[in-house]
Order: structure tokens, then C-alpha cells, then sequence
């Protein structure tokens, strides 16, 4: 399968900003996906963007580019990826950003573990007067270093059965990151910003699921056709979908590293 979309590069600087329509197709991606077996699909894909972080025009552009091995069954799932951002002052590379992750799912009876490693280069961006919230639009002279998380979760949810077309999932996750800085003598020191040489977080909650819910986010355009099927007819609504990376576990590092 090939896939291929063109749209305008702008990220929203508000809640209610629209896209600039000026910009409309100033960036593209194309992506090719293999599945030679209904378990097993490997992905690559590309995406030229420009000027994301300000909406004038006069940002960083970014190349980016993606991989990952998938495999799927009935009651696990397993991926592996690679990611990685290039930022460009017109053609000179400024930055590079990167993530590489392991992820697997399982269910065991009534109850569904899945665990995450990864492994992420992230920028530290100038802070506003709040020391989580970053100066917006984002320009090259803002990014104060790049920060390295090494990252562990685990997380267990319980396949509780549905009430009709409604589907309430508990969920319990816990999360362990370690940062450090890629160079020496640092602007941004991140054990001194978090005060501690590691970061836990807990998250205990549930998901309510109304109708046919996919078990399976994060995938844009066509979808693989028959692979989703077994897994509604079994049931497998649970806490923990495939995606391209465990939604709530992704959510949890999010909250972690903003």
C-alpha cells in the first residue's frame, strides 16, 4: 500500500486558530506500508514540512522519516520504530531529533499488560514565566539544548465486559524516565529543571468506549483491509489498543516530558 498527502505545514498557535489557507500545500509525506502475513506489516515513510512552529513562514523546515515492524494476533501485539526529525535553516541541518521504541501488549484473560521502552531525543525550548509552558512561535534562537529521555512503562487495564454498546476499561500505568542532556555543560540542565536524576508518574483512570470502537489509532488514509475484523468479533475493545505507540502509555510520557 502507498500513500501520499499534501497540506499546508502551519501547526495552530491557538485553540482557535484556523490553518492559513495561503500555506495550503506547502508540505507533503508519502508513506509505503507491506503486510506479507494478516499478523506481520513494515512501514516507512517520509514528510517534508515547512516552517511548522511559525506560521508566517519564517520557521525551521523539517524532514522527517519513520520506520517500524508490527505484528498482531488475536491477543498480542508487539512493535518496534524508529523516527527521526531534521530541522533546516533553508538548506543547512541546525537540529536533529530522534526516538527509537519497543512496545508489547497481551492478554491474559480478563486482564491486559503492556509494556513500553523507549528511548527519545528531545529540544528544551525557552520557558514562558511558567516553567512548562514554551514561548510561542517557536524559532531557532528558542531551543536551548536537546535532552535525552530514556524512558519504562508498564500497564495493566481489565477487559470488563460491555453494558450493551457501552464498554468501561480501568486502567493502572506507571512510568519511570531518566534525562540527561547530549552535551556538556548544558544551558538547559535537566536534572536541575526536575531536580532529580529520574521522573515517576502514576496514572490510575478508565476509558469508556461507546459503539465499535478500533482497536487501532494512529494510522491516517486507507486502512489495511481484514485486519480489524477478528479483533472486534473477539472483543478485544481493551484498555491498551495497537497503535503506533500504546496510546496511554504515549500519553503518559507526553504528561512527563511537557
Amino acid at each position: 500500500m502507498f500513500e501520499a498527502a499534501t497540506f499546508n505545514g502551519d501547526e495552530p498557535e491557538g485553540p482557535g486558530d484556523w490553518p492559513d489557507a495561503a500555506r495550503f500545500g506547502d508540505s507533503w509525506a508519502v508513506r509505503a506500508s507491506v503486510a506479507p502475513t494478516p499478523t506481520l506489516e513494515l512501514q516507512a515513510s517520509f514528510a517534508s514540512v515547512v516552517s511548522p512552529e511559525d506560521a508566517q513562514g519564517f520557521g525551521l523546515n523539517q524532514r522527517k522519516r519513520s520506520a517500524s515492524l508490527r505484528w498482531e494476533s488475536p491477543l498480542s501485539y508487539a512493535l518496534v520504530e524508529y523516527a527521526e526529525t531534521d530541522e533546516y535553516a533553508r538548506t543547512r541541518l541546525t537540529y536533529t531529533f530522534w526516538s527509537a521504541l519497543a512496545e508489547a501488549q497481551q492478554v491474559l484473560g480478563p486482564v491486559t499488560l503492556a509494556a513500553r521502552i523507549e528511548r527519545t531525543v528531545r529540544p528544551e525550548e525557552e520557558r514562558t514565566i511558567d516553567d512548562f509552558r514554551s514561548v510561542r512561535p517557536l524559532l531557532d534562537f528558542n531551543i536551548l539544548g536537546r535532552t535525552r529521555w530514556d524512558l519504562v512503562s508498564i500497564s495493566a487495564s481489565a477487559n470488563v465486559a460491555s453494558l450493551r454498546r457501552v464498554r468501561i476499561v480501568p486502567f493502572g500505568e506507571v512510568m519511570y524516565g531518566r534525562p540527561s542532556a547530549t552535551r556538556r555543560n548544558p544551558i538547559f540542565d535537566p536534572k536541575v529543571f526536575y531536580g532529580a536524576s529520574g521522573v515517576w508518574s502514576f496514572t490510575a483512570g478508565a476509558r469508556m468506549h461507546i459503539g465499535t470502537m478500533r482497536s487501532r489509532m494512529g494510522r491516517y488514509g486507507p486502512r489495511l483491509p481484514g485486519r480489524q475484523a477478528w479483533r472486534t468479533e473477539a472483543g478485544l475493545q481493551t484498555g491498551m489498543p495497537a497503535s503506533r505507540c500504546v496510546p496511554a502509555l504515549s500519553t503518559l510520557a507526553g504528561h512527563t516530558l511537557r
